[in-house]
């Protein structure tokens, strides 16, 4: 891997999708799908429950039931399947799946810009994720980004 860079999450995760990734480990034939969700044996516990591990891509998000492995997005996955950090979980996968992430944008929500100035008639909007840590300092994702409006 390449030493480890600047890269915008939001670049990596509009990018590459959840399939890919379990395409890349070679795990999507030991899942069984219903539609868009997937479920098997955890891939990154390996634990022996059949149901263990859920994987939705069409939201791009996936949970172990299982071993306290949590869940979340593909750079969380890649970082517990990998056992490295989310940094370096991001920088595999730019690496993997050859994303241009220098000189790029940041993304826009609804036609709104976030490296811009805010002006007084743009109602802002945050994504918010919902983590929790635990007590051995690892960070959980609750559930999926939710959208909501600040104050003003």
């Amino acid at each position: 891997m390449a030493t480890s860079r600047y890269v915008n999450f939001h670049i990596v995760k509009r990018e590459v999708s959840l399939l890919q990734v379990l395409e890349h480990y070679g795990l999507v034939n030991q899942l069984r799908g219903n539609g868009n969700i997937l479920t098997g044996a955890c891939p990154i516990h390996g634990g022996n429950s059949k149901t263990a591990f859920c994987a939705n891509l069409s939201n791009n998000y996936w949970n172990c039931l299982g071993h306290s492995s949590g869940g979340g997005n593909i750079i969380d996955f890649v970082a517990k399947r990998e056992k490295v950090s989310i940094l370096d979980a991001a920088n595999l996968l730019v690496d993997w799946f050859t994303i241009k992430v220098d000189g790029a944008m940041l993304p826009t929500f609804q036609g709104y810009n976030f490296a811009a100035q805010p002006t007084k008639k743009i109602q802002k909007v945050i994504i918010v994720e919902r983590r929790i840590l635990s007590k051995d300092g690892e960070a959980h994702i609750l559930g999926p980004p939710r959208k909501r409006k600040m104050p003003r």
